[in-house]
């Protein structure tokens, strides 16, 4: 099958954006300029093509809620991508939703890969998100309070270290 004429979005896109390099992710989303959704899988990856209207546009935050809530969590581009952000975008964005699902996750995974705290006050309500979503990732589960997310993985804070069973992959 010929690919259709498309471009990246979600990851692909936020690491083109950023320059980084990454093992390759089992998920890649791409905007057509022309067409409907379809999906193709190959090699044990999949490409999902969208129509134009679902292009987040050139907003990185809007490229990460759309990758988060369409690819899944893609932890090394993350640890990569988010301490480049300016931590006073991220508490803007957080702000603008501070209840939002995917705010949230970005919030929790920014302070924990740029190791610092942003200006935010704790949630006071909202309940809690899982980080990882558990028909991929394997581990204990954990609370933080502050953000309401609720992180299931081997081991705490120390995500350089993190050692997580991954129950699909995509390379070979």
């Amino acid at each position: 099958m010929e690919s259709p004429t498309s471009h990246r979005i979600g990851y692909a896109w936020l690491a083109e954006r950023f320059g980084v390099v990454t093992l390759p992710y089992w998920r890649e989303s791409r905007a057509l300029v022309k067409g409907t959704r379809h999906l193709v899988e190959k090699d044990g990856r999949q490409i999902e093509y969208l129509p134009a209207a679902r292009d987040p546009g050139d907003d990185v935050f809007a490229q990460l809620e759309f990758a988060l809530k369409r690819e899944g969590l893609h932890l090394e581009l993350l640890r990569k991508v988010l301490p480049q952000l300016d931590g006073e975008e991220v508490a803007r964005f957080v702000r603008s939703k501070p209840t939002g699902r995917y705010a949230r996750v970005i919030w929790w995974c920014y302070e924990e890969f740029a190791r610092t705290r942003l200006d935010l006050p704790d949630l006071e309500m909202g309940s809690y998100v899982d980080l990882l979503d558990e028909g991929l990732f394997r581990g204990f589960s954990g609370w933080d309070r502050g953000r309401s997310v609720r992180r299931d993985a081997v081991g705490g804070g120390a995500w350089d270290r993190i050692s997580l069973h991954i129950t699909r992959c995509c390379w070979v």
